[in-house]
């Protein structure tokens, strides 16, 4: 069983309002991409409770630590986040 704590992430995201629909297609491209990367678990992509919220989490689940690094550090990672215009945010 893995260890979710070691191996899971949160991502805030935070969009610009009248992205919404832009923002649900990055969404179907990136659940495509990461559906594809080594032993990935789950991903769950949550909003605040308004409708109109321009607030995301995206919950990733790798099934060991090391899959999740190297998801992390790759270019479909990379690539996806430039694609919507969001950095990678090592702080």
């Amino acid at each position: 069983m893995a260890n979710f704590a070691d191996s899971a992430l949160t991502i805030k995201i935070d969009i610009l309002p009248n992205s919404t629909a832009d923002f649900a297609s990055w969404q179907a491209k990136f659940r495509e991409q990461i559906s594809q990367a080594c032993v990935f678990s789950s991903l769950e992509i949550l909003s605040t409770f308004s409708t109109q919220s321009l607030t995301w989490f995206l919950n990733l689940r790798f099934n060991a630590k090391e899959y999740l690094e190297h998801w992390l550090n790759s270019s479909s990672f990379l690539g996806s986040l430039c694609s919507f215009g969001a950095t990678k945010n090592n702080s």
